[in-house]
């Protein structure tokens, strides 16, 4: 995660086994393949503010070094939550806490890829990405458009969401 000046305001890097653990919940998907299960983990990241900062990029990479058939990424409610500054007159609508998502965000229009990703469901769980579509060098970026004076008072904010690792990871890492 990224402000518009290049400086990095936080990341977070996990690694997906399917011997060992593929994160925070297992799944075994319809399109699960050689009996390899999907997974997912929960990540959140937090970080001080200020306007000055301008725009957010928040990007999500892989190691994955194998094509999308054997193991591929995804991801799913990924949002931002920011927090703003009770004393700042400008956003008297939106003093407290204010989630982006509410509802209207579209993932597979507000977020890029370089992976033609579509939106899949594994158990009655919604995600980016997945089998045979996001695998070795793809990557999901969205950039937060932080601006004047509707985010003046924006004092910190949250990126929380799920990372999909899917079929037959093996010690491959991905990054937030």
């Amino acid at each position: 995660m990224k402000d518009a000046h290049g400086t990095v305001l936080g990341t977070v890097t996990k690694q997906g086994n399917n011997f060992a653990s593929l994160g925070d919940e297992t799944l075994s998907c319809e399109e699960s393949v050689g009996g390899w299960q999907d997974g997912y983990f929960n990540i959140r990241l937090e970080s001080a503010y200020d306007v000055s900062q301008g725009d957010i990029e928040v990007r999500i990479t892989n190691t994955l070094d194998q094509g999308a058939g054997d193991e591929s990424i995804g991801f799913g409610e990924m949002r931002l939550v920011y927090k703003f500054d009770p004393n700042v007159e400008w956003v008297p609508a939106l003093v407290g806490d204010y989630d982006d998502d509410e509802g209207n965000e579209n993932p597979i229009t507000e977020w890029q890829n370089n992976c033609g990703a579509s939106q899949k469901t594994c158990q009655g769980e919604e995600y980016i990405g997945g089998h045979n579509q996001c695998a070795q060098g793809h990557q999901f970026w969205r950039v937060y458009h932080l601006i004047q004076p509707q985010y003046a008072g924006v004092t910190s904010f949250t990126v929380e969401g799920r990372v999909w690792t899917i079929d037959s990871w093996d010690g491959e890492q991905f990054t937030v």
